[in-house]
């Protein structure tokens, strides 16, 4: 086959000659013969071959390989925005609802420092290692303090008896199961 291989090839006594793994395309086989008692036979005698190609080369074979392939990508993307959708939804839902849950809070915060500050006992709020965080009017008239008083304020100060009111603010602190360590 000149389209192969310029050179022949020598059968032998073989009645065929393998082409393995032949591309597509169109091919001339030619053959010369000879016997033991004569020279080559001259002229060749040549046939055409069509080898048709193989189906994947074929292309449209190829056109639905690439439809195939970018149908799966623009799927997988729908899918990906679909995901993100639901999620950013999911999001936005939750995002909702703290904003409500912060301003009932705050809602219900400013109902308490109302009543907090307005109650008719006096009610002073410190922390466990004593420190005062807040009071309301009642426990600055009953304790003598200033409104604007922001001095230190030991909960064991109210008591004449110092010792007394560490002891008192301690029985509070262990029966409110909260535990601190002296400063």
């Amino acid at each position: 086959m000149p389209e192969l291989d310029e050179r022949w090839t020598d059968a032998g006594g073989a009645r065929e000659v393998p082409f393995p793994s032949l591309p597509s395309g169109q091919y001339t086989f030619e053959v010369r013969a000879r016997t033991s008692t004569s020279g080559w036979s001259l002229p060749a005698r040549s046939t055409t071959i069509d080898v048709p190609p193989y189906w994947h080369d074929l292309g449209w074979v190829r056109w639905l390989l690439i439809a195939g392939i970018l149908t799966s990508i623009h799927q997988l993307v729908r899918l990906r925005t679909r995901t993100l959708a639901k999620r950013n939804s999911l999001l936005s839902d939750e995002i909702d609802q703290r904003l409500i849950a912060e301003g009932r809070l705050q809602t219900s915060e400013k109902r308490f420092r109302q009543l907090f500050h307005t109650a008719p006992s006096a009610i002073v709020a410190w922390r466990p290692t004593g420190e005062l965080l807040d009071r309301n009017e009642r426990a600055n008239d009953l304790f003598a303090w200033d409104q604007d008083d922001s001095v230190q304020r030991l909960p064991w100060s109210i008591f004449e008896d110092q010792e007394l009111g560490r002891r008192v603010f301690r029985q509070v602190l262990e029966l409110s199961l909260i535990h601190i360590s002296e400063p």
